[in-house]
């Protein structure tokens, strides 16, 4: 049973285990049905088109010289107020760290454009830009640069050292596009400080950051990995429930071993991620919490009308997808996989959440109940499989498929099936308040388990081990190890 317990802390999952790869339909005979490969949809142009070629950069350059180019390139495209910034194929060296005053190896800016009203294209046609080593990261003492360690985790900004942004497209009005790039933070290179901020090194390092564009954005075939950070940031503040809906699009993204977190939304009114892979965020030479493959989580603004569709979160050091705080709701995953090999799989403890046939390998914790069943996380077709081979690391957290002893007031699960595969793992700990209709419970191994309920249409349980049900309800036709219970 789960109690609540500090959520910095939990997410990293650096606490026991107390208290999946998610498959889209599958055939008959068991077998996933994958999604079609498709082909990637052409990269549009605006007008000017610049090519960052045109200011020195080169897969031949150094890392001061490409940073400047790209930095002017951008430039350009602000004083056109919109256009294509090309960059052709290649991989790109970036990243410089300067002494500004009595600031330490301070970052440069790489692409950043901000306020365009006209169309606004980011074509990588699949270059990379790759951090060079030796980047700064954490807390550094002023003026000298030595490694700064204190007691507590320092939060004085003349301690801070970031690594660059790569990518940050701001206050665009116009439509925004950036697809084909490889983005590549090379963290594991860094020169790395002390910690700085409240976990971790909450300091820059980061892929993309889209802010407060009011356009229409489109993100696809884009990787992001290895930042000391994120892989993507999607921020909007000040907005609320009735604002409008800004459309943020992702298709074919890779948020690969980053820092923090793979994708950071904290505020927006409308995203949809389709094919979205969100894996290993702090796997590597640090982490940061909260470590998440998703975090949602609204500050000074909302998120909402959120979309994932054919989406992995697998292997990450925190939680897989989070979403806890803030003013968050309105979120629909379909054939979504989620894989917690050290700590949860799933946390999704805000209103309106919604999964479908989705796959669950690994617990899940913290649903949202509540008095209003249509406000209540509900799960529609989904798969809970213990099985460590559905693992990359063959390793399964919790001791349960779902950990839900914090409360689960009129959550909903529906035609789901339970199969606690391995000898070390238990069916879910629900109480009562939980709804189970037309669900398939197994279990391998001896563990006790205490999947409580009110279960209604067809509800089969089969387990080696005991079975505690005391306080269920039961609606509908009701087998245990084959004995009609209802």
């Amino acid at each position: 049973m789960t109690t609540l317990i500090s959520r910095r802390i939990v997410l990293m999952g650096a606490l026991p285990a107390a208290c999946g790869l998610a498959q889209p339909a599958r055939k008959a005979d068991g077998a996933p049905v994958r999604s079609t490969a498709r082909a990637p949809a052409p990269i549009p142009s605006a007008q000017p088109v610049i090519d960052v070629r045109t200011f020195g950069a080169s897969p031949a350059a150094s890392a001061a010289v490409n940073s400047a180019a790209f930095l002017a390139a951008s430039r350009a495209i602000d004083r056109a107020d919109g256009g294509t910034l090309f960059v052709p194929p290649g991989v790109y060296r970036v990243g410089v760290q300067e002494r500004r005053g009595l600031a330490t190896h301070v970052p440069t800016d790489l692409i950043r454009i901000a306020d365009c009203r006209r169309p606004v294209v980011v074509s990588g046609a699949g270059a990379t830009l790759k951090a060079a080593d030796g980047l700064r990261y954490g807390a550094f003492k002023p003026g000298g640069g030595a490694r700064h360690d204190a007691a507590r985790p320092s939060v004085d900004p003349a301690y801070r050292t970031d690594a660059p942004l790569m990518v940050h497209i701001s206050g665009c009005s116009g439509p925004v596009h950036v697809a084909g790039l490889r983005l590549d933070g090379n963290r594991n290179a860094y020169l790395l400080g002390g910690q700085w901020g409240d976990t971790g090194r909450q300091v820059g390092g980061d892929g993309l950051i889209l802010e407060r564009n009011t356009g229409p954005v489109t993100v696809a075939d884009l990787r992001s990995d290895n930042h000391g950070r994120d892989g993507i940031m999607l921020v909007h503040y000040g907005l609320t429930a009735r604002s409008p809906r800004y459309p943020v699009t992702l298709t074919d993204v890779s948020c690969d071993g980053n820092g923090r977190q793979g994708l950071s939304w904290v505020g927006g009114t409308q995203l949809t991620v389709t094919r979205g892979r969100f894996t290993r965020t702090g796997r590597g030479k640090f982490a940061s919490a909260p470590g998440a493959g998703v975090d949602v989580e609204a500050e000074g603004s909302v998120c909402r009308n959120g979309r994932f569709v054919d989406c992995k979160f697998v292997d990450n050091s925190g939680v897989g997808f989070l979403a806890d705080s803030g003013d968050s709701a309105d979120i629909v995953l379909e054939r979504c996989e989620f894989v917690g090999t050290t700590t949860w799989a799933a946390w999704p403890r805000k209103p309106g959440i919604v999964f479908r046939d989705c796959m669950f390998v690994g617990s899940i914790v913290n649903v949202h109940g509540d008095a209003d069943p249509r406000r209540a996380t509900q799960f529609y077709g989904c798969r809970f499989h213990a099985d460590p081979a559905l693992s990359p690391t063959r390793a399964v957290f919790g001791p349960y498929l779902a950990d839900l002893g914090a409360g689960a007031r009129n959550v909903l699960m529906s035609a789901c099936d339970f199969w606690a595969k391995a000898p070390d793992k238990a069916l879910p700990w629900t109480y009562p308040d939980i709804r189970y209709d037309n669900c398939r419970f197994r279990q391998t191994g001896k563990s006790i388990s205490y999947p409580r309920g009110t279960f209604s249409g067809t509800t089969r349980i089969d387990s080696a081990g005991t079975v505690e049900l005391w306080g269920s309800v039961f609606n509908g036709p009701t087998t245990l190890n084959g004995r009609k219970l209802a």
